[in-house]
């Protein structure tokens, strides 16, 4: 525990160096000072080793084990499909001439709308809907997600670098390299590959639905990162500002299953090449 705490001192520390097999073992040091009801605010702590020594309690009480954690956390793999449908039909020809996002939302969708997501996404007539009110069942399904699309074994990461990193495009590159990580879900990463690359073609649009990155930021967090183990403990700022780096940065890239990234499966339809 001594070596652990020398370490934690110093400024070289890295993620991968936490991740290993030693670094496992000494986060758990910090497993019991956690469970006795320490609690940190990031926002609050200017100090390197104590900002390391909260994200290793967010990652104790969070993961066990990266294997669990990636079968514990994947969204299920209908999800990205949802997503996909509503932000194609959000981008109908003559979408940038409407106000799409208002903040807060308005509703929460329809409920014939969301159980025909839920049954068949593909099939389900969304030319009978406004824009806004898409837009608020698109922030509804993901609020309903049953378990966080952020993963904890990358979440606490991302909040390090949102709140230390200062310029948005250098956050956002940064970030996107973070959740490349094969320990995210393929459907987790997949649904926000079309979720950060409609909210940039929003904030890049020329008409009435442009908002800027930071307002979808906000209009996203809660919806986001709602489900994460100590999100209420962390600066909601630091949440925005994740979403606002990314969708200055143009969103995530598709990427192809590599090894260790679980497979996906679609679940009633392949997404359109």
């Amino acid at each position: 525990m001594a070596a652990m705490s020398g370490s934690v001192a110093g400024t070289h520390i890295t993620y991968i160096q936490l991740f290993s097999s030693p670094g496992r073992a000494a986060i758990g040091g910090y497993r019991q000072a956690a469970n006795q009801g320490i609690r940190c605010v990031s926002g609050g702590i200017s100090h390197p080793s104590l900002r390391l020594l909260l994200l290793c309690l967010f990652v104790s009480i969070s993961c066990c084990g990266l294997g669990d954690v990636v079968e514990q956390c994947a969204v299920p793999d209908q999800a990205p499909v949802v997503v996909l449908r509503l932000t194609e039909a959000l981008e109908r020809p003559g979408w940038e001439n409407e106000t799409i996002y208002k903040t807060p939302p308005v509703s929460t969708g329809p409920p014939e709308l969301r159980q025909a997501l839920d049954t068949d996404p593909a099939a389900v007539d969304c030319e009978q809907y406004d824009l806004s009110v898409l837009a608020d069942a698109l922030r509804f399904y993901l609020q309903e997600l049953p378990c966080p699309l952020i993963p904890a074994v990358v979440y606490s990461e991302l909040v390090y670098t949102a709140q230390e990193t200062q310029s948005l495009e250098e956050c956002g590159q940064q970030l996107k390299r973070i959740l490349d990580s094969p320990s995210i879900p393929q459907s987790n990463h997949q649904l926000l590959v079309y979720l950060t690359r409609h909210l940039s073609k929003v904030a890049q649009s020329a008409g009435a639905a442009q908002a800027s990155p930071r307002l979808l930021g906000q209009v996203y967090s809660e919806a986001v990162f709602k489900n994460n183990h100590f999100s209420a403990d962390v600066n909601p700022e630091h949440h925005v500002k994740i979403l606002e780096a990314l969708i200055v940065v143009g969103g995530l890239m598709e990427m192809q299953a590599a090894p260790g990234r679980p497979a996906l499966h679609w679940a009633s339809s392949s997404p359109p090449g």
